[in-house]
């Protein structure tokens, strides 16, 4: 007589199936909510004074040909001042909005406990930017946030104000957990009237704290 498993109970094994039907229907319902927060998002940068917007579309990462499902989906947008009677425009930058659901399938258990990382098992939206003065790159993606990318990422300035840091900063960031943005007023409050600040006063530890005082942007674990 063979000795029954847990994976060997008809039930259990229903029951997984079950879940997993579950889980997979959460993630097709919350896919429409991802889709029109990431057009709001793009569209509120349109409404600052004195910015001209161009969209450069989706970029989804980590996805391949036999995947599914993409941990991440990425919006970059580039910034321009806006010239009224033509000339030549002047580039601001690039802001990256990020919504990261989970690290991607390339970093592994070792690269997670070495992370130590305040998103690494949240759903949540980073909105990541270029100042043209500070670009190296002009956008982020998904994987600049994984867990094997954490000797880059620094908390600097702080105050929930993150850099990649590769021997100095390069482009900032800040990350917000998704359950955080369920009204449109955290649209304004908590993304753009932040991204203004930084923009018109600078990137110190100063401004970071005025900017991002009132958002609930995640910061290092102690």
């Amino acid at each position: 007589m063979t000795q029954t498993t847990d994976t060997d109970d008809p039930s259990k094994r229903l029951l997984e199936s079950r879940l997993l039907a579950q889980s997979a229907r959460n993630l097709v319902n919350a896919s429409f909510s991802f889709d029109i927060l990431l057009e709001r998002l793009v569209e509120s940068l349109s409404t600052v004074n004195g910015w001209e917007t161009n969209s450069t579309g989706i970029a989804a990462e980590s996805r391949a040909r036999d995947r599914w499902v993409t941990p991440s989906l990425t919006r970059n947008v580039e910034i321009s001042e806006k010239k009224n009677g033509g000339g030549r425009k002047r580039k601001i930058g690039t802001v990256s909005f990020t919504i990261r659901l989970c690290d991607d399938a390339e970093s592994n258990a070792d690269d997670v406990k070495k992370a130590n990382l305040p998103w690494q098992d949240l759903a949540c939206l980073f909105v990541g930017f270029h100042w043209v003065d500070k670009a190296k790159s002009d956008t982020w993606s998904g994987a600049d946030y994984s867990a094997r990318n954490s000797d880059h990422l620094k908390h600097s300035p702080g105050h929930g104000l993150w850099c990649w840091w590769d021997g100095q900063a390069w482009g900032n960031f800040f990350a917000i957990p998704l359950g955080e943005m369920r009204k449109e007023c955290h649209i304004e409050n908590y993304v753009l009237t932040p991204l203004k600040t930084l923009n018109a006063h600078g990137l110190d530890a100063k401004t970071a704290k005025t900017a991002l005082g009132g958002v609930p942007a995640l910061q290092r674990p102690e």
